[in-house]
């Protein structure tokens, strides 16, 4: 049995979308450090699950919890969690860079720590400056990651973070996670 303390953990969680069960009596932990990751076809209730926990979708029975409480009730919790939904939601005719800006500003987070972010998701400051419609599917993926950590989060919640990265941006994503799970090595 895991000692180390949960970030995460979900009770009897469940969403019906009027007679669609989307989530059927869900329970698990995430015990802090590790890396977890939903398996399973479209429509299986992955992504919300993560709208539950991240308190975006209001479950129909259950209850999530992060960090040690109700998302809504954590202090600044986009400063504490990170979180990549879609990122193909990005707005396609702002910069990279001008998402970031208005999030740190959004945030109160020094706009310093923008070329981190960019640096540690593998973008550069060039390629911040382009607008995101050019962005490939990879680079939108990795500009959502960079917009997650900028707050320096104690947590990271991604929905298909591979999604559109090549063999070596996923062996990229891999080694970014792995160190984010190390505390204090991303963020030092």
């Amino acid at each position: 049995m895991d000692e180390r303390p949960w970030v995460i953990k979900v009770d009897s969680l469940s969403k019906y979308y009027g007679k669609v069960c989307a989530i059927r009596d869900m329970s698990f932990e995430v015990p802090q450090g590790s890396v977890t990751g939903f398996v399973g076809p479209n429509g299986a209730g992955k992504s919300t699950t993560m709208r539950c926990i991240l308190g975006l979708t209001k479950p129909s029975k259950g209850s999530a919890s992060v960090l040690g409480t109700d998302y809504s009730k954590l202090q600044n919790p986009a400063r504490r969690i990170g979180s990549v939904l879609d990122a193909s939601k990005l707005h396609p005719g702002r910069t990279g860079r001008s998402i970031l800006l208005a999030a740190a500003d959004v945030l109160g987070i020094a706009s310093s720590k923008i070329e981190f972010a960019l640096e540690s998701c593998g973008l550069t400051s060039a390629e911040s400056r382009r607008r995101i419609g050019t962005y490939s599917l990879g680079m939108r993926q990795r500009l959502a990651l960079a917009l997650a950590i900028l707050p320096e989060p104690e947590l990271l919640i991604l929905d298909e973070p591979m999604n559109g990265l090549d063999p070596e941006g996923i062996h990229w994503m891999r080694s970014f996670l792995r160190d984010f799970t190390q505390a204090g090595e991303l963020f030092s």
